[in-house]
């Protein structure tokens, strides 16, 4: 098991979290195969042979955990394994803090779906991918889709057609990622919200994304478009950005151009397009990451909640992690408000033009 975790320090609390977590969609670590299916659906002998090793003999305080009944392995096998990563982290930390995990992933169960947790504040809303892509349709109100999509493609072939583009070269990648950054500060400031890309930080951190060769099957991100046909050159009418890993793909952001053909929903467009493509490619799951939108609700059947697992540590960490857990409900509570929610985040607008800088938080 690897837990990529970073120490961060607010106030006097030092947290242990997965890194980057606040800007990532979803977490879950690294787990040995043979482990995690030993740790869901077999007998704490093979749990002890395979791990004692690594582990120690795991005892627990009234008697070894080796001749508890099958039933309670995963729970004494889980709260062990607890002990163990506490005592590891107290030197350095006073709470640990797994943000965005879902307890069940694809079928399968988080091998630490028993530790204490708290539901997050953003849910996940995905579509299963079918190599037919009527088939993956037929998961959604396919007639309604369909006539969408025929409609949004006779407005744009009207004002002179446009094209799917995926940016491959540096400059076409460098290019569109620039585009991208541009629609965003408009969108941004529409809105009233702050700029979340506008760090050159955070700039820096995508263009060294798109840098290298990746195969198809593995990619940080790559970069979808629509291209609008006209005299002027071709205007970029909405941007996506996507990740791969093997067969799951999550669309990571998204812009448009609001002033070039609006009336043909292009951003709306180029998802059909992308999951069209993707099907095409292998892909079984099209992921569009954490936040309820509309549009997410359109394309998704399956909404994953996710949970924060909160350990305190040390007996400072003990408050934290009661702190930690109010925040979060919260959170949860003013984004069931749109009244409230709206006022926040206007007001973090305000806030951050007052200070002439940008957070480079994502508004959670």
């Amino acid at each position: 098991m690897i837990l990529p975790l970073e120490i961060s320090r607010t106030a006097m609390v030092r947290s242990a979290s997965f890194i980057g977590a606040r800007f990532s969609n979803i977490n879950t670590g690294l787990f040995d195969p043979t482990w995690r299916q030993t740790l869901s659906t077999t007998s704490l002998q093979l749990w002890s042979e395979k791990w004692e090793p690594v582990f120690g003999k795991i005892r627990c305080e009234n008697k070894n955990l080796e001749h508890r009944a099958n039933s309670n392995f995963r729970h004494d096998a889980l709260g062990a394994l607890r002990q163990q990563i506490a005592s590891l982290l107290k030197p350095q930390a006073d709470v640990l803090h797994l943000g965005n995990i879902p307890l069940h992933w694809r079928g399968e169960q988080h091998p630490l779906a028993g530790w204490p947790c708290v539901e997050h504040q953003n849910h996940a809303f995905q579509l299963p991918l079918f190599a037919d892509f009527p088939a993956t349709l037929a998961q959604l109100n396919a007639k309604r889709r369909r006539k969408k999509f025929k409609n949004q493609h006779r407005k744009l072939e009207e004002r002179g057609g446009y094209e799917h583009i995926i940016a491959h070269g540096d400059d076409e990648k460098a290019q569109l990622l620039a585009t991208f950054f541009r629609q965003k500060a408009v969108r941004f400031a529409a809105l009233g919200l702050p700029d979340v890309f506008q760090s050159p930080q955070t700039q820096g951190f995508f263009h060294h994304l798109l840098k290298g060769h990746h195969d198809r099957l593995n990619m940080p991100l790559e970069l979808h478009a629509i291209r609008l046909r006209d005299p002027q050159g071709g205007k970029i009418a909405a941007i996506a950005g996507l990740s791969r890993k093997g067969t799951h793909v999550i669309c990571q952001f998204g812009s448009i151009d609001a002033t070039l053909a609006p009336e043909a929903s292009p951003g709306e467009l180029l998802f059909w397009l992308m999951i069209e493509q993707c099907c095409k490619d292998g892909v079984t799951l099209f992921d569009f990451g954490l936040g309820d939108q509309g549009y997410k609700r359109g394309w998704c059947p399956v909404e994953t909640v996710q949970h924060d697992i909160i350990q305190p540590l040390t007996p400072l960490g003990h408050i934290a992690a009661k702190a930690q857990r109010v925040v979060i409900r919260t959170k949860a509570a003013i984004k069931n408000n749109r009244q409230a929610y709206g006022f926040i985040q206007r007001m973090r607008a305000k806030a951050n033009r007052a200070s002439g800088k940008d957070s480079g938080e994502s508004a959670d």
